[in-house]
């Protein structure tokens, strides 16, 4: 007896990253109708929802909801798959794609569609603030002001043009924020640029800066970084959202939770995966271990063991 494929649907966003180069999309789907025949296709609409519309693929039936997109598109599905019985798939069809790296995906996308074909199972981590889930990092101060600059330059067609101009702005205009953030049994307040909190730990050498070798440590990433020299500050906020932190860190520790106050009774921008949303402080960062079901080689193939 012929073994059923699962039930895949495929969720692209055409707007961002690999989707804005020319005939992208066309060719994804026609390498999604080669190899994937009875997957269920679906753009992400402009300004919607996504994570309503993984849930409703979740309603449907789908044992596989497969984000491709970047990791902000993957941030909006695994919103609606944890907690559900269905699994993540990623295709990296984004700019950074930090997730799939993390996993050992194939960034080559015929690849990664033939690993959703004969699909590997794996349980990861994921971290949570406040009523949000992140797969990457989240992040308060500098880079969700980035983030949020950026997204104001919309009228700009070159997206990286829209980053210059945001650096540039940030230079100008950005902000320390007064936190104070209890962890272990301490309480460190802090005039501090940048409050970055990873997904597992994140290796910040030079030559590997910003990977992560494990997603099942159980354990949060935790970086404070000061505030100092504002001609600093451009280099700070931008290598934040690649994962990359190369200022040297006021402090940084491992932990399973934190809860971080700020001094300002207005809502705040936080940053997840390179998406931003406002909330009000206080924010309980935590692990949550175990938490997500996604398709990747298994994780002795991806470490090297």
């Amino acid at each position: 007896m012929t073994e059923q494929p699962p039930r895949i649907h495929v969720l692209i966003n055409p707007h961002g990253g690999s989707g804005q180069r020319k005939d992208a999309v066309a060719n994804l789907q026609r390498l999604l109708a080669t190899r994937l025949p009875h997957a269920t296709v679906e753009m992400i609409k402009p300004g919607g929802d996504v994570t309503e519309q993984a849930r409703a693929a979740c309603r449907a039936g789908a044992e596989i909801i497969v984000a491709s997109g970047g990791d902000g598109t993957v941030n909006s599905v695994a919103q609606a798959v944890i907690g559900s019985p269905a699994h993540l798939g990623v295709l990296p069809f984004g700019t950074l794609n930090h997730f799939a790296k993390a996993l050992g995906i194939p960034l080559d996308l015929p690849a990664a569609v033939d690993l959703l074909a004969q699909p590997s199972i794996r349980c990861v981590d994921v971290g949570r603030v406040n009523d949000r889930y992140f797969v990457n990092n989240a992040s308060l101060g500098l880079y969700p002001q980035l983030v949020e600059l950026r997204e104001h330059q919309k009228t700009v067609a070159f997206k990286p043009l829209r980053w210059v101009k945001a650096l540039w702005e940030i230079v100008r205009t950005g902000k320390p924020i007064l936190v104070s953030v209890e962890a272990n049994g301490k309480i460190i307040r802090q005039r501090a640029w940048l409050l970055f909190v990873g997904n597992n730990e994140y290796t910040l050498d030079l030559l590997n800066a910003g990977q992560r070798r494990h997603l099942n440590q159980a354990k949060l990433d935790v970086l404070l970084v000061g505030a100092r020299r504002r001609w600093r500050i451009a280099r700070l906020a931008f290598s934040a959202g690649r994962g990359r932190i190369k200022a040297k860190p006021l402090l940084r520790f491992e932990t399973e939770q934190i809860k971080v106050y700020l001094t300002s009774s207005s809502p705040q921008c936080v940053a997840f995966d390179g998406e931003t949303q406002t909330m009000q402080s206080p924010f309980t960062f935590r692990t949550v271990p175990q938490a997500l079901w996604v398709v990747a080689p298994p994780e002795e193939l991806v470490s090297g063991g």
